[in-house]
């Protein structure tokens, strides 16, 4: 059996897929590329899937990884793999790499981002320098037993930067995103915008890569 590991992208009109409908995308792109993936046994046997850090809901992103398996003792090529997976995709979806999995998913402990706020930058850019410098911004969310909590966001960020470009502000940070804890780089931007009385004409947030705990990119 193969252990496969695709990276594909997601962008355009294919963020507004769910990581249900993402899912479902590519379980019909390997029921039409003619490997002989494995199914989970017992009672209801679908494809074996597994993805790492699954994205929010209207996220781009440029690093997705995804695994399956493949049956039988003779390997398929990488690009056997890309091409094959990619003639199934809808447009948006995109494999590029494939290879062996090196790291588990436990071992994700950050996300790289980047933020792009659309509007009046330099007012973006100027309130976002006063906002960040705090030593404690405070974020409430809600669990998944609707209990809303508050934290300090600050304690999740572990690089960040910005700049403006061609009238668009842009935030890049990297963000605690392990499976204990981590912070929604939307709750970010929203907690700003309403501090800060701005308001941006568009938000456009993209992952960039997955990091483990020394930075290093997931593989």
């Amino acid at each position: 059996m193969q252990n496969v590991r695709v990276f594909f992208r997601k962008t355009g009109d294919a963020r507004f897929l769910s990581h249900l409908d993402v899912m479902r995308c590519f379980t019909r792109a390997l029921k039409r590329s003619g490997f002989d993936v494995w199914y989970t046994q017992g009672f209801n046997t679908h494809i074996y899937l597994m993805f790492a850090s699954p994205l929010s809901l209207g996220f781009e992103s440029e690093y997705e990884p995804m695994d399956f398996r493949i049956n039988g003792d003779e390997p398929v090529s990488e690009s056997e793999v890309i091409e094959r997976l990619n003639s199934g995709l809808p447009k948006g979806l995109e494999v590029f790499a494939s290879s062996a999995p090196e790291h588990e998913h436990t071992d994700v402990a950050f996300s790289e981002w980047e933020m792009k706020l659309y509007g009046d930058a330099e007012a973006l850019s100027s309130a976002f320098e006063e906002f960040i410098s705090k030593d404690e911004i405070p974020v409430t969310r809600k669990n998944k037993k609707g209990v809303e909590r508050t934290e300090n966001a600050v304690e999740f960020i572990k690089k960040i930067s910005y700049r403006t470009s061609d009238g668009c502000f842009i935030i890049n940070a990297v963000i605690r995103s392990d499976t204990s804890s981590s912070l929604n780089p939307s709750l970010l931007v929203n907690t700003f915008l309403s501090e800060s009385g701005l308001a941006a004409e568009d938000i456009r947030i993209t992952r960039k890569k997955l990091l483990l705990q020394d930075l290093e990119i997931f593989k």
